[in-house]
C-alpha cells in the first residue's frame, strides 16, 4: 500500500513539472508562429553547397 503513495507523489510531481514547462514555453513565446516552420521546407534555398545550377 505504501508504494501507491509513492507512485501518486511521483506522478503528481512529473505532471506539475510538465505543466510548469508548458507555461514557461508559452510565457517565453516559444509557441508563436507555428505555421512558419512547416512552410520553411517549401522555400527555395540557393545558399547550399554543391549546387550545380551555378
Amino acid at each position: 500500500m505504501e508504494i501507491l503513495y509513492v507512485m501518486v507523489f511521483i506522478s503528481l510531481t512529473v505532471s506539475f513539472g510538465f505543466l510548469a514547462l508548458f507555461f514557461w514555453a508559452v510565457d517565453n513565446d516559444q509557441m508563436n508562429s507555428l505555421d512558419s516552420v512547416s512552410y520553411s521546407i517549401l522555400e527555395d534555398q540557393n545558399n547550399t553547397k554543391g549546387n550545380d545550377d551555378e
